[in-house]
């Protein structure tokens, strides 16, 4: 299991605002950024084994953001910027990522 902390900024596109009121309403932070944060992150992280989320980091934060920003786009929204604050494994999955990582020369 893989616990992850993103900040993400963003815009609603301004050419576009009334469409997305109208649409969606003023929730649109609960009804479209959410689930689309969720779904991008969870279907980005699959791609990788846990080695590869702390040694791929930048890798895994770019096509994160590229899939975010497609799923937000059609929704009105534009991504300004998004960063991996975090990941978190337990504890025992920890002490084999950092077997693994001290192996590499």
């Amino acid at each position: 299991m893989v616990t992850s902390k993103i900040a993400l900024n963003y815009h609603p596109a301004p050419d576009s605002v009334n469409n997305l009121w109208q649409e969606t309403g003023k929730n649109y932070n609960i009804r479209i950024i959410a689930p689309s944060i969720q779904e991008a992150v969870k279907a980005t992280i699959a791609k990788f084994t846990a080695e590869e989320l702390i040694t791929k980091r930048e890798e895994v934060k770019e096509q994160i953001k590229e899939n975010l920003s497609k799923r937000l786009l059609e929704n009105y929204i534009i991504v300004d910027g998004f960063n991996i604050i975090d990941f978190s494994f337990s504890e025992a999955f920890n002490t084999a990522i950092e077997a693994n990582v001290r192996r590499v020369p």
